[in-house]
């Protein structure tokens, strides 16, 4: 190039302001380049390096080009605009002709012109060092803040670009001309694809991902594909993410506002849906080209789905959650919809139909395409959005897609009857269709379609309900909230078929098997508003249609229906709930009515069931009509409660008759036996007014009255005319009742209700008692007041007096009912005598009896009332002012009076009896002027004592003096004695008594004469001679000498001690207290005194150097024993001689001439068997000396001294024995060999409660004939074993040996046992024999005592004829053997002379005797047996249990007598006369005898099979009546009162 030639740049400059607006179609760019005010200039060399800058051709470029005529307009004005672009971007370009170009070419230099390949070169630059580079210094910011400015200048270079078609993507590659919807520059990059679409409204914030729409055409061409991709469904679900808020991707259903300025709006949601269409015409678009690629067999057997489906298969996959789906309701609510709910929503077709109309009634959502399609709406593809909608969509034309979308909005639907009807006929049509489909029942139950009854449409879908399908006719009334109580839904046919419901599983049945099967069955959850409709409804149409057309079924269900009736609650009460009809009372009956107060509303039907037009219904249905017992006796005590509550006003009377009358009309009430007992005792009579003065005494004695508003039962109430015997005890019926009873009617209440006819005496008695007790003080005045009352008294105790009268009843004996109408007084029968002077009386003690009543003498009387003055009178007097004095000063009249009474008091024991005196406490007048008990007084009797004592005289009441009462006495201890025995005083010489110093108890000394003496008094010979001597006495005075009287002498004598002292002295006491200064000194003195066992006795001390001839201790000898002898007791001096020579008493009294006995030997029989009792001497033979097994229970004579082993043997000291009775065996026989016996241990009873073990050889059996056991018999009262004497032999070694090891004392023990067993003079048949055994006894004690082994062959050593030397102890024993000997021989020859048996001793010991106990059990369980047959007399059918139970009642009453006297004698039978055989008692046998001809046997009063042949047609409850009943307990009765008698304590 020249050197002067400049090539000049203009620089350019571009306007800062940018247009915004990028629609290329409106708005053209407004670009201007500025010229500078000076001009870099640069200068180069051609000849070396590259030329930098290029030659402006890009006018040339945009003139020759034809490719782009769409910028034809614009191409010379873009081609300086295009210049000017690039030279700010930095691009260096020359502005100078062309042929400047040309030329520098033709020179060969390196020069070049500006083209689209340099232009895309020259701007991938911006990113390198060099200075020449593209002045972009950056990429991803606003194109504004570039030099490229805007996106029109982009567009610009872009354009230009493009002219050149050679160009591929590697040329664009990384060329900054790519702008995104966010107006940023970019690279094309093949690693950033970019989105290309022209709904780039879809994604806001995405527009950095989206190409500016104003490139949209500009980058279609392929040389973009690598760089922007074409927007698909796939790319807008992952770029919608951050574009659309969550909610409106989670799959709900949204409000839409379509105005609002958030997304998706209404603009948004119109771009969605052209968008999917504009998708379409792509994918059908390659569905044409995928069809003309393959072929058409190929195509068909393909898995090609159409376009649409395809469509909306990639939406619901990919952007199904998405709530895009425009809906609107009936009230033009607007909501989106997810894509993949859109068969919820009605695709609605232009043609329209019943159903499409019916579901937009019920507010079906509706696709809102009005928005998508319009006619002034520009829209790219407007069928395919209908094609979309189709298929996505719900339509009517699909009965399956109607059900789905019915069912997944049923519960939005706006339930419109019309339509739902429609819907369900829709339904019912496609019937076939949907039958087909097990789901379409599930989802057509779910569906709200169904009439309810109150119009209302609901669904048969809930679990566990019954749906029953109403027949036309029948009331709907309650039965929705009957249904909701029981599960049940009731809805209307509306015209559906039957067979329609059935399939949905429903009830279809008719109106009366409905109401069967389901409706009265739960009626009591029927509301009470609807049961009156029902209730009509079964009245009026079912119950008659049922009983008109009496078919087989008809009556089944008859039948059933009136069972319900009857056994279900339907009738509603007041209060809520239900009740039966049987809980009801018919309101039409005169008793059951309001009026009578008897029934309460509750218990009548509420309205309107109490109208005659539901009696006969409710009557049916179990309403209570006729008059049952039970609703009698309910009644009844309604009217009791009335009575409370109102008293007895005249509501209760008129019931009470009311009552009464439907009694009596009514046999089958008193028919009912059961009924009799209830009715008998409940309370609906009305009681009998008493009269106003009997009022008057109940008020002013303050006596209990309380009947006057009480009502009254049969039993035990009576009639008004008993008025005076009763009023106060006994309920009185109404005369206005027992008016209206018949004759017949009084008889049966009477007969079965307990009416008395009659009052029983203890009630009149105990009416007699109250008035009486009650006005005993306060009558005088009360008469005095009212002169009427005096009249009514007399008559009301007339009528009292006449009843006792013919009752001859005496049980007032101490009530104040004697009227002293003189007096205006009641007295008590003790204080009134019938026939004395009135110098006699003693007011207020004792007066005369009124003549006015002289008729009811015998009852006063029978009732105590003394026919003259009696001692107990008296003596009641007395008692009577004690009381009133209480040791106080006595008044001077109450001092007349016991001066009086005492006078006449001694006077009259003159001429009475001591029986007839029979007070039982009597009161005399003392010294100090006082009454006191007579038998505290005390009479001086013993001057003596009186002497003794001096001045130390306890302080003790003394009876007064005679004379000091004006009485002439001479002997005062005779009149004294008149007196009762437990009335007498005291006397001095029994109340000041003298006892042994307490010194000389502890001085008690050893005496060889006491024993010896004690020994004699207790012996037989003693005890017989004293017995003699008494029946002497007894026979010469013209009496008997009893068994019993001996007996009690020898127990007396078996008690008696003799003791000894060193001195004898005695001193007086008085109440047990020594008295000072009264010691004396004596030789002999005897006393009475009690054991430990408060058993007495009598011990006689003496002076060891004084003398017992002294006669004073056998006149207490003679007191203890009951002061039997009162001529012969100076012969007991004569027969103590005989203290040495027992047997000389006999000689001696023989010669005394005493009567003497035969049977003088009944020591056996007097000794009595009690436990710890002495064996008598005499009896010691039969004691048993062997030793063998004792039984439990057994009686045995148990060792306490023994005079041989304990060395003190003596012919006067004899050996002691007990009685005792075994407990206990530590053993059982057949643990023990028998010589082992002799080891064994027992528990026995030694009495007083008392228990003691002991070993087997202290105990004793005793013998007893007639006894044989398997080794041992009883010859002539000596015990034999039945063992050769071999086997006795080695048995006596035996136990010898084992003695021997047990001690001294214990081996001569047993030794003695064996020697006296064995001994020869007990054994007088076979006495050599049993001689030879005492040997040998003797010969084994030797080898024992010298230690030698003593086996069998030892025992072949004895020798019987060997001497053995005897011990002294052996001798001693050998004698006593002789003297059993000569007693057994005595006993046997006295029982064979005086025929007495020995062995009633030991049947003695096993008699049982008076039972006390026993008895009062068996008679106390035959009074409860007697109670309980007075239950039974008055029931029908139950007569022989009462004649039974009387006949048990005196079955056990006579046993019960029998324990008393004897248990041994206690019959074991049911015959009563047998069992009173033992009894001796006339009158208890007689009725006895008389009770069982009344019950027959004891078997025939229970079982049919022991009925008389007679009879045998019938039961016992059909033999016996009421008479025998009555007559059997009356018979009881009297037995057991007899039997009473005879058992004291009961």
């Amino acid at each position: 190039m020249c050197k002067d030639k400049e090539i000049s740049f203009e620089k350019q400059q571009v306007n800062d302001t940018e247009t915004h607006n990028y629609d290329v179609r409106k708005n053209k760019a407004q670009t201007s380049v500025a010229k500078g005010d000076h001009m870099e200039i640069k200068w180069v060399s051609l000849l070396f390096g590259d030329f930098p800058a290029y030659f402006n051709t890009i006018s040339y470029r945009f003139r020759d080009d034809s490719e782009y005529s769409i910028y034809e307009k614009m191409k010379r004005k873009n081609s300086k605009k295009l210049s000017s672009i690039l030279k700010d971007l930095g691009m260096k370009i020359i502005e100078s002709p062309l042929w400047i170009f040309k030329s520098m070419k033709d020179a060969k230099a390196n020069v070049q012109t500006v083209s689209p390949k340099a232009v895309l070169q020259f701007l991938k630059s911006f990113s390198s060092s060099s200075d020449e580079k593209c002045r972009i210094e950056q990429v991803n910011i606003n194109v504004s803040k570039t030099c490229l400015k805007n996106v029109n200048w982009v567009n610009q270079i872009l354009i230009y670009c493009l002219k050149d078609c050679s160009l591929t993507a590697l040329n664009f590659e990384n060329v900054p001309l790519l702008v995104s919807e966010s107006h940023k520059i970019h690279e094309f990059a093949d690693t950033n694809q970019m989105i290309l679409t022209k709904k780039v409204d879809l994604l806001p914030i995405s527009a950095d991902k989206i190409v500016h729409l104003e490139q949209f055409y500009l980058l279609q061409s392929k040389v973009f594909e690598d760089f922007v991709k074409i927007l698909r469904i796939e790319n807008l679900s992952n770029l919608i993410v951050v574009n659309v808020p969550e909610d409106f991707r989670q799959g709900k259903i949204k409000i839409w506002n379509k105005e609002g300025p958030c997304l998706p709006n209404k603009k948004w949601i119109d771009s969605f849906w052209d968008f999917l269409s504009t998708c379409l015409v792509h994918i059908e678009k390659e569905f044409e080209l995928n069809k003309i690629r393959t072929t058409k067999t190929d195509y068909e057997q393909g898995d090609y789905k159409k376009p649409v489906a395809q469509l909306c298969n990639t939406l619901v996959m990919y952007m199904g959650e998405c709530s895009f789906l425009p809906v609107k309701y009936a009230d033009n609510t607007c909501k989106l919809y997810p894509l993949n709910k859109g068969k919820q929503v009605l695709k609605v077709s232009k043609l329209n139909c019943l159903e499409q109309s019916a579901l937009k009634q019920l507010n079906v959502p509706i696709f809102d395409d009005d928005d998508l399609i319009y006619p002034r709406r520009e829209v790219s593809f407007p069928d395919n959005i209908s094609k979309i909608s189709i298929e996505l969509l719900a339509t009517v034309d699909s009965v399956q897609d109607t059900l789905d979308c019915l069912y997944f909005n049923r519960l939005k639907l706006n339930l419109e009857k019309t339509a739902c009807t429609t819907m369900l006929h829709f339904f019912v049509r496609h019937y076939e269709i949907l039958r087909k489909n097990t789901d379409c029942r599930k989802k057509l139950k779910c569906l709200p379609f169904f009439c309810g009854l109150a119009d209302i449409f609901m669904t048969l879908s809930e679990e566990d309900v019954t749906v029953i399908v109403l027949p036309q006719g029948m009331p709907h009334d309650g039965l929705v909230k009957f249904g909701q109580n029981i599960s049940t839904v009731f809805i209307k046919d509306n015209d559906i078929p039957l067979y329609f419901f059935e399939y949905l599983g429903c009830i279809t049945q008719k109106a009366t098997e409905i109401y069967i099967n389901h409706i009265l069955p739960k009626f009591i959850h029927m509301p009470a508003k609807a049961i009156l409709q029902h209730l009509k409804f079964i009245k009026d149409i079912i119950l008659p249609n049922l009983k008109y057309n009496s078919s087989k079924e008809n009556c089944r269900k008859l039948s059933s229906l009136e069972n319900l009736l009857q056994n279900i609650a339907f009738i509603p009460v007041r209060h809520g709930g239900l009740a039966k009809a049987s809980d009801f009372f018919n309101p039409c009956r005169e008793i059951f009515k309001i009026e009578n107060q008897l029934c309460c509303l509750n218990e009548l039907p509420p309205t309107p069931f109490d109208e005659e037009d539901w009696e006969e219904f409710l009557v049916h249905c179990g309403m209570k009509s006729d008059m049952t017992p039970d609703i009698f006796v309910n009644f009844a005590k309604r009217l009791e409660i009335l009575s409370n509550a109102k008293n007895l006003s005249e509501i209760v009377k008129e019931n009470s008759k009311l009552m009464v009358r439907i009694l009596f009309d009514n046999s089958d009430l008193y028919e009912n036996y059961l009924f009799l007992q209830r009715i008998a005792n409940a309370k609906f009579l009305t009681p009998h007014e008493i009269q106003q003065d009997y009022r008057t005494l109940a008020l002013k004695g303050n006596l209990r009255f309380e009947r006057k508003s009480r009502l009254l039962c049969f039993r035990g109430s009576t009639l008004p005319k008993h008025e005076d015997l009763v009023w106060t005890e006994l309920g009185i019926i109404s005369k206005d009742i027992t008016d209206n009873m018949r004759t017949a009617d009084i008889n049966v209440a009477v007969d079965r209700f307990g009416l008395l006819l009659i009052p029983p005496l203890s009630t009149v008695l105990d009416h007699t008692k109250n008035v009486c007790n009650a006005l005993e003080d306060k009558i005088k005045d009360i008469c005095t007041e009212n002169s009427s009352i005096e009249i009514t008294v007399t008559k009301m105790m007339s009528q009292i007096y006449t009843y006792l009268q013919k009752h001859a009843c005496f049980d007032l004996k101490y009530i104040p009912f004697i009227f002293i109408k003189e007096r205006k007084i009641l007295l008590k029968p003790e204080n009134v005598a019938l026939d004395i002077r009135e110098d006699e009386e003693m007011p207020p003690y004792l007066y005369k009896a009124s003549t006015c009543f002289e008729n009811f003498f015998p009852v006063f009387e029978g009732h105590g009332a003394a026919k003259y003055l009696t001692c107990n009178h008296l003596a009641h007097i007395l008692s009577k002012i004690w009381k009133k004095s209480q040791h106080e000063i006595l008044h001077q009249n109450d001092r007349s009076c016991i001066e009086k009474a005492i006078k006449i008091l001694f006077t009259k024991l003159h001429s009475e009896t001591v029986d007839a005196f029979s007070v039982p406490v009597l009161y005399l007048l003392s010294k100090s002027n006082s009454l006191v008990k007579s038998n505290e007084l005390v009479l001086t009797d013993d001057r003596l004592i009186e002497d003794r004592i001096g001045n130390d005289m306890p302080d003790i009441e003394f009876l007064i003096e005679f004379d000091v009462l004006g009485m002439n006495i001479y002997d005062p201890l005779s009149v004294i004695n008149k007196l009762p025995e437990n009335h007498r005083p005291r006397l001095l010489s029994k109340v000041v008594l003298e006892q042994l110093d307490s010194e000389c108890k502890t001085a008690i000394i050893s005496s060889d004469y006491a024993k010896k003496l004690q020994t004699f008094l207790r012996s037989p010979s003693f005890f017989f001679g004293v017995c003699r001597l008494i029946r002497d006495e007894l026979y010469q005075s013209g009496n008997s000498f009893s068994e019993e009287q001996a007996i009690g002498i020898q127990k007396r004598l078996q008690s008696v001690e003799i003791k000894c002292v060193e001195k004898l002295k005695t001193i007086m006491t008085f109440e047990g207290k020594v008295l000072p200064n009264t010691i004396k000194r004596k030789t002999v003195f005897s006393t009475i005194e009690s054991d430990d066992n408060e058993l007495t006795k009598v011990i006689i001390y003496f002076e060891a150097n004084g003398t017992v001839n002294n006669s004073t201790w056998l006149k207490s000898l003679n007191v203890f024993l009951g002061k039997p002898l009162k001529d012969n007791h100076i012969h007991l001096l004569d027969i103590l001689r005989f203290i040495k020579d027992p047997n000389g008493m006999e000689r001696e009294l023989d010669s005394l001439d005493i009567c003497s006995s035969r049977d003088n030997r009944l020591t056996l029989r007097l000794f009595m068997p009690e436990l710890g009792n002495v064996v008598p001497t005499d009896l010691h033979y039969l004691l048993d000396y062997s030793c063998t097994y004792i039984a439990s229970e057994e009686y045995v004579a148990y060792e306490i001294f023994d005079h041989v082993i304990d060395e003190e043997y003596d012919f006067d000291t004899e050996s002691e024995y007990i009685l005792a009775k075994v407990i206990e065996i530590n053993g059982r026989k057949d643990e023990y060999p028998i010589e082992d016996f002799w080891t064994i241990s027992y528990l026995i009873d030694i009495g007083s409660g008392q228990r003691i073990p002991v070993e087997a050889s202290k105990l004793y059996k005793f013998i007893k004939n007639r006894i044989v056991t398997g080794n041992k018999e009883v010859v002539n009262n000596a015990v034999v074993l039945n063992w050769n004497f071999d086997e006795i032999k080695n048995y006596i070694t035996n136990v010898l040996r084992s003695a021997f090891e047990r001690g001294n004392r214990e081996f001569k023990r047993i030794l003695k046992r064996l020697l006296l067993q064995y001994h020869p003079d007990k054994h007088l048949e076979n006495k050599e024999n049993f001689k030879e055994l005492t040997l040998f006894i003797e010969f084994v004690i030797r080898e024992l005592e010298n230690r030698q082994s003593f086996d069998n062959e030892a025992m072949c050593m004895f020798d019987p004829n060997e001497v053995f030397p005897k011990s002294q102890f052996t001798i001693n024993v050998y004698q006593l053997g002789e003297i059993h000997g000569v007693n057994r021989i005595n006993c046997v020859s006295m029982e064979e002379q005086s025929g007495s048996n020995f062995n009633d001793f030991f049947g003695q010991l096993k008699l049982k005797g008076s039972q006390p106990e026993q008895a009062k059990i068996w008679f106390r369980q035959a009074e409860y047996d007697f109670q309980a047959s007075t239950s039974n007399k008055s029931q029908q059918g139950a007569y022989n249990w009462a004649c039974y139970k009387c006949h048990q009642s005196a079955e056990k009453a006579l046993k019960a007598l029998q324990f008393q006297i004897d248990a041994d004698q206690v019959v074991q039978t049911h015959r009563l006369p047998a069992l009173t055989s033992c009894i001796n008692d006339p009158e208890l046998s007689g009725l006895a005898f008389r009770l069982e001809g009344v019950t027959g046997n004891y078997f025939q009063m229970r079982y049919p099979d022991a009925v008389p042949s007679g009879d045998r047609m019938r039961v016992p409850s059909e033999v016996y009546n009421a008479a025998q009943a009555e007559e059997a307990i009356d018979l009881a009765e009297k037995i057991l009162e007899c039997v009473r008698s005879k058992i004291p304590n009961l």
